[in-house]
């Protein structure tokens, strides 16, 4: 009997217990569920707070503006924040889209998108400021036109003060963003396809062509560029630039239009004293990643075509390596058609093998490169690439003593002008 009652009494322990693991149980489920449901609800507060706070910041910005660009063509003529609220297109208009004749200008795209002719052949400019000061255009996305962005000088230092960032531009025929002034900045760009055009032959196209001292070129994208007949591809260009640094730009180079042009990353031409400082770029796959002038430091050139500084005859103080600056694999083995880098033999020999302006005036090109010194024979391809009808060629052919030529030189390059049309 007391056996019986103690299993009775375990019995009724263990469906007590199990009651309360039961109730627990049902209890912690709900509370996780209760859990679960605050956590949805606080992520949904979030995100609606998060909602609310991005537009308040964008009604805050929207509120700074002092006006509004609302169709194209438009001209700015009052300082102040001047803003985009929505896409706006310019294709079929035969004018600049945005014309800035104010200083103190800051030009707000929010994101928003101009579209010009996208064409060879467009002619007009998605915005265009000649010897204007203290000006911004930033947030700002640009689709077509000839150039997406222009800064001009009438004289040296009619510009001032200029600021590109944080802008795109895609499918420019002839340049991305270029800048001539003093004291500018082109930051967090991104530029591509760009070119060529053919309102001239023979393209020299630019991502971001820019002239002055005293600027920032940092944290620009590019790729894709193309240039046209013998014309040449690059990246970014600076001339002048002392006082000047270029870094942390990543270029990646399209292949060439045409086996005459060639393609540069980050090309930098100092008039006088060492030139910019060209620190942690990354070039990929162009025909020659830097150069010629400037201080060079922890570059780096992926499949570089012919080298990773460009061929010059320089005094060496124009040019400082200060170390860091590598070169990975060659050849442009990861672009689409590899190109060659050529040497005045082979050009000879590729213009022997089809006998054009733009072979001959290639092979001038590789003279002016490799052996500069040979004045005569850079003149007599010149003059052989002139009498083909290339443009460039025929410009020098008609004055050399213009460009530097003594008129013995002059006459011993027609000379061997007449021998090499002759075949010999």
């Amino acid at each position: 009997m007391i056996k019986s009652l103690g299993i009775i009494a375990a019995g009724i322990v263990l469906l007590v217990g199990a009651a309360w693991a039961a109730w627990v149980g049902l209890h912690a489920l709900q509370a996780i569920q209760n859990l679960r449901s605050d956590i949805r609800t606080v992520r949904l507060e979030a995100g609606t707070l998060a909602s609310a706070l991005e537009k308040t910041i964008v009604d805050s910005q929207e509120r700074r503006c002092d006006y509004y660009i609302t169709a194209l063509p438009a001209t700015i003529s009052a300082p102040g924040m001047h803003c985009l609220t929505s896409d706006l297109t310019a294709a079929q208009i035969d004018q600049d889209a945005i014309s800035i004749q104010a200083d103190g200008v800051t030009l707000d795209g929010f994101g928003h998108q101009i579209t010009g002719k996208v064409a060879p052949d467009a002619r007009y400019r998605g915005i265009i400021g000649i010897d204007r000061n203290r000006v911004t255009v930033q947030h700002l996305n640009i689709v077509g036109f000839r150039q997406g962005i222009v800064f001009g000088s009438s004289a040296p230092g009619s510009s001032s003060r200029i600021v590109v960032r944080d802008v795109s531009v895609d499918r420019a025929a002839f340049q991305g963003v270029r800048v001539a002034a003093e004291s500018f900045s082109v930051i967090d760009a991104l530029i591509t396809n760009t070119g060529p055009s053919d309102l001239v032959p023979n393209t020299f196209t630019t991502a971001i062509d820019t002239r002055g001292n005293n600027c920032i070129i940092s944290g620009n994208r590019v790729a894709g560029t193309m240039a046209s007949g013998t014309g040449e591809a690059i990246g970014i260009s600076l001339y002048r630039g002392a006082g000047c640094i270029v870094e942390d730009n990543i270029i990646t180079a399209a292949a060439a239009s045409g086996e005459f042009s060639r393609n540069f990353g980050i090309w930098t031409n100092a008039e006088t004293g060492p030139g910019p400082k060209v620190e942690n770029n990354t070039v990929i796959g162009a025909h020659y990643a830097f150069g010629p002038h400037g201080m060079f430091s922890q570059n780096t050139a992926a499949n570089p075509v012919c080298g990773l500084f460009a061929k010059r005859e320089l005094d060496l103080s124009t040019r400082d390596d200060l170390g860091g600056n590598t070169s990975i694999g060659s050849g442009g083995a990861d672009l689409v058609h590899p190109r060659a880098c050529l040497t005045v033999a082979t050009a000879i020999d590729r213009y022997r093998a089809q006998p054009q302006a733009n072979a001959a005036y290639a092979v001038a090109l590789q003279y002016s490169e490799e052996s500069p010194e040979k004045m005569v024979e850079t003149l007599a391809w010149l003059l052989v690439a002139a009498h083909l009808g290339h443009p460039d060629a025929e410009a020098v052919a008609q004055n050399p003593e213009a460009v530097g030529y003594t008129m013995q030189q002059a006459q011993s390059a027609r000379e061997l002008a007449e021998s090499l049309a002759a075949g010999h």
